[in-house]
């Protein structure tokens, strides 16, 4: 048993060495001798101390090998369910593992410890004040998404707009990019409203405006820039545009060859709720004030979502100007209307480091205003969730009497 005596004594000498390099001691790693020991037990003990007793194991550049392995996992779990109810949740799975996914890789790329010393230079009086303030600016956005629709011919009252717009306001946190609110504001809407296809155009309409705002709000802070954007970002500017040119006019040019390929052949039922959401669009087009209102409205709650950004930004030791988030702030939520992550969860916070760092904003603090963002929004969507059961709850007494 000697010469296997001296492999295991080997063995475990290097598993030592491994440990003490890894965790820097030098001094640890020059004086100490490894206790003479023999028998599998010891060795598979020395073994075990090579992968866990560094401490790697739980770093955090594992993360995103960790979050793909669990996605996997969830999505094999998951898919044993054939229900409707389960592709949901599956769905739903995945949209917030691809949004943690992509956050954990911009935690891996960029350093870690600045991340942390902003996030933890952030009071939690302030974090709770821009809560309330973006609560309130949707409590404009509710208002002025009631009066689009009711220009269409809704004909909903302030209460049941409240519930419809934020309880989309929640629903972005289980549907795909901050486009699937709009997908349970329409639902509850028409349910409480008589004219369906007034609730369809007029959401339409309000978006078209929301879309309009940012694009204002982007072409404000371009116009207050002294000098030109930087030549990346037009560089990346002219791509984006050329590309939305480009899948606009495929868009159309597909429009007009299967026009009468998609509407021919319909049902008159189709065809006369297609002519009622026609209707509630020209209904709402012959009201101009009501839509110069309303983008009015949407400008200044998308400037008060831009200063509120740029406020925990400060908190974070991030200064730049406000031009700069008046320009980065809107493309980066437009970025998030894609449907790939959770409410656009990691899409908006890399679009904002893509956006910034070219005015030299620091990468780490970028991301670190944009994850207290984050979490501002999260927050945001479950206070309204509660605000709507309130309102319901406060609701039942009135409809039974």
């Amino acid at each position: 048993g000697g010469p296997g005596r001296r492999r295991d004594r080997a063995f475990v000498r290097r598993c030592h060495q491994h440990c003490a390099h890894a965790r820097g001691d030098r001094q640890h790693l020059e004086d100490t001798e490894p206790p003479a020991v023999a028998g599998a037990t010891t060795v598979g003990a020395a073994r075990a101390a090579s992968w866990l007793g560094t401490g790697q194991v739980f770093d955090y550049h594992h993360w995103p090998v960790v979050t793909v392995l669990a996605a996997v996992g969830v999505g094999v779990c998951i898919s044993r369910f054939r229900d409707e109810r389960s592709r949901a949740l599956l769905g739903v799975a995945l949209r917030w593992t691809a949004g943690i996914l992509v956050l954990l890789l911009l935690a891996y790329f960029l350093p870690i410890a600045p991340l942390r010393v902003a996030l933890a230079q952030i009071p939690p009086v302030l974090f709770v004040l821009v809560l309330v303030g973006y609560l309130l600016a949707h409590a404009a956005g509710a208002a002025k998404w009631r009066m689009v629709v009711n220009a269409a011919g809704a004909g909903l009252n302030y209460s049941t707009a409240v519930q419809c717009y934020f309880g989309g306001l929640f629903g972005t946190l289980f549907l795909p990019s901050i486009l699937g609110g709009d997908v349970i504001r329409v639902a509850v809407a028409l349910r409480k409203s008589p004219r369906p296809a007034a609730v369809v155009a007029g959401n339409v309409a309000d978006r078209v405006v929301d879309v309009a705002a940012l694009a204002g709000l982007t072409l404000l802070g371009v116009a207050l820039f002294p000098t030109s954007l930087p030549l990346t970002l037009q560089t990346y500017a002219w791509r984006v545009l050329e590309g939305l040119a480009l899948l606009l006019l495929v868009l159309l040019a597909l429009f007009l060859l299967l026009r009468r390929a998609l509407l021919g052949g319909r049902s008159i039922r189709f065809r006369r709720r297609l002519a009622r959401v026609r209707h509630s669009l020209r209904a709402v087009s012959r009201q101009p004030q009501v839509l110069v209102f309303a983008l009015l409205l949407g400008l200044s709650t998308q400037a008060v979502f831009v200063l509120l950004t740029a406020l925990l930004a400060h908190a974070c030791g991030l200064l730049l100007p406000l031009r700069a988030w008046l320009f980065a702030w809107p493309l980066a939520k437009l970025a998030a209307l894609l449907p790939v992550t959770q409410g656009g969860v990691g899409v908006r916070e890399a679009a904002l480091v893509a956006l910034l760092v070219p005015f030299g904003a620091a990468s780490p603090l970028v991301f670190a205003a944009g994850l207290a963002w984050e979490g501002v929004i999260i927050a945001g969507g479950l206070c309204a969730g509660l605000l709507v059961f309130l309102v319901r709850r406060s609701n039942r007494p009135e409809d039974q009497a």
